[in-house]
């Protein structure tokens, strides 16, 4: 709060993993922020190799049979990049996304697979 007299409240919410019998009414909600504070570990499908990993500018991403296309997701599941893959292109330029925490996800042939991207 900024002083004594700031009216504004703050509510924090911590509903862990099981949320579906929880019930908030009569509250006026102006605005809203989430903090993601973890993130599920993401299955390995094939062996598909993106590096480097922290990434600060250009990703490299290796055996990617099928895939021709990426899209990158903040963690609210937002669309901030597409790249196209080719064969002969295997390097996708992230110098403009923030720093954060990231999905990136292939698409190709009827499949999908999710990696983990950290961004510095």
């Amino acid at each position: 709060m900024g002083s004594p007299t700031d009216n504004a409240a703050r509510l924090a919410f911590d509903f862990g993993t099981f949320a579906e019998d929880v019930v908030i009414s009569d509250i006026k909600v102006e605005e809203i922020f989430f903090a993601v504070t973890g993130i599920e570990d993401l299955p390995e499908q094939s062996d598909v190799r993106y590096y480097p990993n922290p990434v600060t500018s250009w990703i490299y991403i290796d055996n990617r049979a099928g895939y021709h296309g990426a899209t990158l997701l903040d963690m609210n599941g937002r669309a901030l990049a597409k790249y196209e893959l080719s064969v002969s292109e295997h390097t996708l330029n992230l110098e403009g996304i923030p720093r954060g925490l990231y999905v990136m996800v292939l698409s190709g042939n009827g499949s999908s697979q999710r990696l983990k991207i950290l961004k510095l």
